[in-house]
């Protein structure tokens, strides 16, 4: 089997990436006009064909033995296929002249945009309108003529017989996309199956994310700021067209579907006016984001209201984006979660449906919502009405079965736990264990609410519970010393008995930045701290960890996306604010920038209790040849403890 990767828009930088890492063909989508593809192929083959880069370390083994006469890249000119993707009315009008390019190899028919250039609809990505059949009927004598194969989209036996019939030679029958999709619709059916009397009457919230249309819509979101571009018509247009294909599939009955229908295209409609507006002026308001980027769950929640109709579930949808009108000086403060929670349990309650389906979206605030909170804005909403509601527990439905002892992508043998009480996953949550965020997290706590995690794609699997511990009586403590509790005379023997636990679990982080801050001076002034901090402050970067000494303060800086670029001496800033704060605290102190560290973080209850912990990490570490550069301990609470730590190496041995 071939690997063959089709790369995102506007991305060369991805073209050698991919093919180093394996991939025996790639895929550029929009390809419009000759230049274009002339470019492509340039990037993706070596010379005398193209420029692309030489791999060293992608050469080992038998890769280096070729037939006399041939070099390594001859080999790999020929196993590198190049397929240019044609989507739109200007590429299929150039693509005689783009077919007749060396070195392209395949035409790829991107069937859902192509309708959308055409202006037809594209529910079903096929159809029998003059204009879409004369477009295949060019590109496909555009491959005949230059020996080209052409392959594309055929998600239906209909859809593959008339391909077939017009002469492809390849097709996609399956995406990861509608498996997913697949998936998700699944586990409703059985959640709904799974809801017997006795389960009705738990009192319950579920959670459901949809981070596909989320990143999509961040994506459309970015490509507004671009003045030459409006692909991100194209994102949204697609969007639209696999929600409706969605409700062409799994929504039965008519009338449903046709409501489903129209409110989806309302709702793209004004996305795409948010959209245009911001790509007119260049510029996208905090407020305009949250609208564009709640819009995705909100789609994802009309669909499911409608399936669950669809199934004869009493069902609808509860929009709180237009539910709440912040004032322009709110506070977000403790009183400001109560009466929010307080607010969205009313208005729940108002609801006559047996399950109703809530967005995340809560409301604008002053700043914009994720600017504000974050990307879990969905998860703290959903805990706060738990709370509203007076329920009994939360249940967040995510893609993985709950909190494991170590990333099971890593460690193979990483297992579930079943129990983990709020502390532990809230330092697991800051540390790299992302699952719920972390203020959802915290009201919880502060509520003495349960969550539990479960896999949208195991329903039935028990998942992970999130529970405060159980406070023990007088007799419960005596019992599990297994003594008469008036021979227990001081506290010191409950400490014994609880020292055996070690650490419940391991987490890690990378693109950690650490930044050394080294004092000018012998001794430190009274507001050298003070004055790191406040730079730090003013570019707005997150510090996950700080070490002192007498003239020095060093600091762990975490990032999604790398801050740094380069290797050895040669590092350069690739983000604005780092490269901000950097150049200011030159005025402070001498700076120094550690680029490609990890963080790895040991959590567990009584940790503080149970010795040799320590001793067994520098064994492991040392053992692994990995130098620490920074350790500290998290923060404890009497009477269990709760010990973090943190371990910074380079990511290339981890």
């Amino acid at each position: 089997m071939v690997p063959y990767v089709r790369l995102p828009p506007n991305s060369p930088d991805f073209i050698n990436y991919v093919l180093n890492a394996g991939a025996g063909g790639i895929v550029m989508p929009h390809v419009q006009n000759v230049a274009q593809a002339e470019a492509f192929v340039r990037m993706a083959k070596f010379p005398p064909l193209g420029d692309r880069s030489y791999p060293p370390m992608a050469l080992f083994g038998n890769q280096t033995r070729t037939r006399p006469g041939q070099t390594v890249y001859d080999v790999w000119n020929e196993h590198a296929a190049v397929f240019c993707q044609i989507e739109d009315v200007e590429g299929v009008k150039n693509v005689e002249e783009i077919a007749k390019v060396p070195g392209v190899d395949a035409l790829m028919v991107g069937a859902g945009d192509l309708r959308c250039s055409l202006g037809l609809e594209v529910g079903s990505q096929d159809g029998d309108e003059p204009s879409f059949l004369a477009a295949l009927d060019k590109i496909q004598r555009a491959a005949d003529e230059n020996g080209l194969a052409v392959l594309g989209f055929a998600m239906t036996p209909e859809i593959l017989q008339r391909r077939l019939d017009l002469g492809w030679r390849a097709f996609i029958v399956h995406a990861d996309g509608s498996g997913i999709f697949n998936s998700g619709v699944q586990s409703f059916r059985s959640n709904v199956e799974l809801a017997d009397p006795a389960r009705r009457s738990q009192k319950t919230v579920n959670v459901l994310w949809n981070e596909l249309n989320e990143v999509r819509l961040l994506r459309a979101y970015k490509d507004t700021l671009c003045p030459q571009s409006s692909h991100y018509r194209t994102i949204i247009q697609g969007l639209r067209a696999e929600h409706i294909q969605a409700v062409h599939a799994y929504i039965r009955s008519p009338n449903i579907a046709r409501r489903l229908i129209k409110e989806i295209s309302d709702e793209c409609v004004r996305i795409l006016d948010a959209l245009g507006a911001a790509h007119v002026i260049r510029a996208i308001s905090p407020d305009t984001l949250d609208r564009v980027v709640s819009a995705g769950e909100k789609l994802a929640c009309l669909f499911l209201s409608g399936i669950l109709q669809d199934q004869g579930v009493s069902s609808e949808l509860i929009d709180l984006s237009q539910a709440f009108d912040f004032p322009p000086d709110q506070i977000i403060n403790q009183v400001f979660y109560d009466e929010l929670s307080t607010s969205l349990g009313r208005i729940v309650r108002a609801s006559r449906v047996t399950v109703p389906v809530v967005t995340g979206f809560f409301g604008r605030i002053p700043g914009g919502l994720l600017a504000r909170i974050g990307r879990g804005y969905t998860d703290l909403c959903a805990s706060l009405l738990t709370i509203g509601l007076g329920a009994e527990e939360l249940q967040v439905w995510k893609e993985v079965e709950g909190f494991y002892t170590a990333d099971p992508r890593r460690v193979p043998n990483a297992r579930l736990l079943p129990t983990i009480s709020p502390e532990e996953a809230s330092e697991l949550t800051f540390n790299g264990s992302e699952i719920i965020h972390f203020l959802a997290m915290g009201q919880a706590m502060r509520s003495k609410l349960p969550i539990r995690v479960k896999n949208v794609m195991n329903p039935r699997g028990e998942g992970s519970l999130v529970q405060s511990d159980f406070v023990p009586t007088n007799s419960d403590i005596a019992n599990s010393l297994g003594k008469s509790f008036e021979q227990v005379v001081d506290s010191s023997s409950i400490l014994r008995a609880q020292r055996a636990k070690g650490p419940s679990a391991m987490t890690s982080k990378h693109n950690i930045v650490v930044v050394n801050v080294y004092s000018k001076e012998r001794f430190l002034r009274p507001s050298f701290f003070m004055d790191i901090i406040a730079v730090l402050g003013r570019w707005q970067l997150s510090i996950d960890l700080v070490c002192t000494s007498q003239v020095q303060l060093s600091m762990a800086i975490h990032s999604h996306v790398p801050l740094t670029s380069g290797g050895g001496e040669d590092i350069s800033m690739t983000k604005h604010d780092l490269l901000g704060a950097v150049e200011q605290l030159q005025e402070i102190g001498t700076v120094q920038v550690l680029r490609r560290m990890a963080m790895i973080s040991l959590v567990g209850r009584n940790m503080r209790c149970s010795s040799g912990t320590a001793g067994r990490i520098f064994t492991v570490l040392g053992d692994n040849n990995i130098n620490i550069e920074m350790i500290a301990q998290g923060r404890s609470s009497c009477p269990s403890f709760l010990m973090r730590t943190l371990v910074f190496a380079d990511t290339s041995v981890i």
